[in-house]
């Protein structure tokens, strides 16, 4: 019964740490330690993971990272491009450094990494382009689920922490 009420937890912590990355979606310095918070207690196995070194290096590195996106995508590549855009290259930039600095500070496999970022990287442009062609953008859910960071967050966790292909 203890797996499902852990399952139950975190998913209900990327829920509030989606909401939230929603609500201020552009700023600087709040999405990257929402978001860094949000994975330190998916990593965590115990209690005192939660307050380690390795977890406050990783929501800093969190925190500096998205801050890195939100420029390249706002300052650098917004005047070029629609609000709706993605800037290729921020992308690039979240989807190799978050999952680097995970294997770095929170140690996680390398090879999950190296298979994280690519499919992490493919699937948020496919993921846009569903919530764009469905209009899911347009609806309640629009600020709440369907953004570009909570999207990104939920395909993160799935594959930093989806069960291992059995074989």
């Amino acid at each position: 019964m203890k797996q499902p009420l852990v399952l139950a937890g975190k998913l209900a912590v990327f829920v509030l740490g989606a909401y939230l990355s929603g609500m201020w979606m552009t700023s600087y310095w709040c999405v990257g330690p929402i978001f860094g918070i949000v994975v330190v207690i998916w990593a965590a196995g115990a209690v005192r993971d939660l307050i380690s070194l390795r977890s406050g290096a990783f929501v800093a590195a969190s925190t500096v990272i998205y801050a890195l996106v939100v420029r390249l995508h706002t300052v650098l590549f917004q005047p070029f491009s629609s609000h709706k855009d993605y800037s290729f290259l921020a992308l690039a930039a979240g989807t190799i450094l978050l999952p680097v600095a995970h294997a770095l500070c929170l140690k996680a496999s390398w090879k999950r990494v190296m298979v994280a970022i690519p499919g992490l990287y493919a699937s948020t442009f496919a993921a846009g382009w569903l919530i764009e062609v469905w209009h899911l953008d347009q609806g309640p859910l629009r600020g709440f689920l369907f953004n570009g960071a909570s999207v990104w967050q939920g395909l993160y966790l799935l594959f930093l922490f989806g069960r291992r292909p059995r074989g």
